[in-house]
């Protein structure tokens, strides 16, 4: 089973799965937006912070648990 990634703000996170920039997300159409949901499965979306944790794990081939 693949293990989940803890990105910075603790909301575990698995492989492909981004926190979301609302700003940015322009195909959702955020009925739940921040209240329930907090994820994209498309990087262009992706918040800045989780991008980097993304290319930082990647990059060191370990994923944080």
């Amino acid at each position: 089973m693949e293990k989940t990634i803890k990105y910075h703000d603790s909301k575990e996170m698995l492989p492909g799965i981004y926190i979301c920039d609302p700003g940015k997300n322009t195909e959702c159409s955020k009925t739940a937006c921040q209240d329930l949901c907090f994820h994209t499965t498309k990087r262009k979306y992706a918040k800045k912070e989780a991008l980097e944790e993304a290319e930082r794990i990647k990059e060191n081939g370990k994923r944080i648990i």
